[in-house]
């Protein structure tokens, strides 16, 4: 396994690969939990090179997040990667990514400005930016990111078409802890009383998705029903429910008559988390 700190490095690597060979990739902000593994081990399968990048990315924290204690563990992380045959692991210093001088960032002004970014403005400009960089650096073949943040996976399957990235992107399954919690390296604040609680943010969510299969389709029954279900638990304070056009994100404002995806951010003790589900219209 490689370690690449330098940018230019990255490059001199990149450009002496056969262009037969087909390379798969993995960003994440470290911090590895069994979530970003399945994406890994699923790029692993289906690339001739792999490469992980752990980078923290300031540019989508806001002021007020958590930037400073996010859940990260470099050495622990490196030895994952090792034991799991990852080819290049890409971990640049800041300065390698954003320059003292650079003032360029992407922005999508549709999609990014609806659920989380509505609560979190700075979040997919920061995203977007830092994946356009990593995209151009590394020039995968394969790109692997998560169903549990949907709508950033949406954003990136907008940004491979519309910036013309030769880059295919796969969509991985959701990852979740025993009783359901999607895996996600924020549960690393929650206490083992917070993990056993926050498994009904799940739950909420298959409830509102049998309502659906079972027929009831009128929106705000059913945002009622997921809110009278959490409403009861002192510890949870619910920042919005959704049920949206899977495509576009656009809100069903009476009947959901298509295919749908519901989705909740929720804070647990303080800490903000998010999960959805899928509902297909038969």
């Amino acid at each position: 396994m490689i370690v690449v700190q330098s940018t230019q490095k990255l490059f001199d690597w990149r450009n002496q690969i056969s262009q037969n060979s087909k390379i798969g990739f993995v960003p994440t902000m470290g911090g590895l939990h069994s979530g970003h593994l399945s994406l890994i081990k699923k790029c692993l399968l289906g690339s001739d090179l792999s490469v992980v990048s752990l980078f923290l990315n300031p540019k989508q924290f806001s002021e007020t997040e958590d930037l400073k204690t996010y859940p990260s563990n470099f050495l622990e992380d490196l030895k994952t990667l090792k034991e799991l045959n990852v080819d290049v692991v890409f971990a640049p210093l800041e300065n390698e990514i954003y320059a003292d001088d650079d003032y360029f960032s992407v922005v999508e002004n549709k999609i990014s400005l609806l659920l989380e970014g509505n609560s979190r403005p700075s979040f997919f400009p920061g995203v977007l930016t830092v994946v356009s960089k990593l995209f151009n650096i590394i020039r995968p073949h394969n790109a692997y990111f998560g169903k549990k943040d949907a709508q950033q996976l949406l954003l990136i399957k907008q940004l491979v078409r519309h910036m013309k990235y030769p880059i295919n992107v796969v969509e991985c399954d959701t990852v979740r802890e025993e009783g359901g919690l999607a895996m996600s390296s924020r549960n690393n604040y929650l206490t083992k009383e917070d993990r056993s609680l926050a498994k009904i943010i799940y739950l909420s969510l298959l409830e509102a998705k049998k309502t659906l299969s079972s027929g009831e389709h009128r929106c705000v029954l059913i945002k009622n029903h997921v809110t009278s279900i959490l409403k009861n638990e002192k510890k949870i304070t619910l920042d919005y429910i959704s049920i949206a056009n899977v495509h576009t994100l656009e809100e069903f404002v009476d009947i959901v008559d298509d295919d749908a995806l519901i989705s909740i951010a929720v804070l647990v003790s303080g800490v903000r988390l998010i999960d959805n589900v899928f509902f297909k219209k038969q």
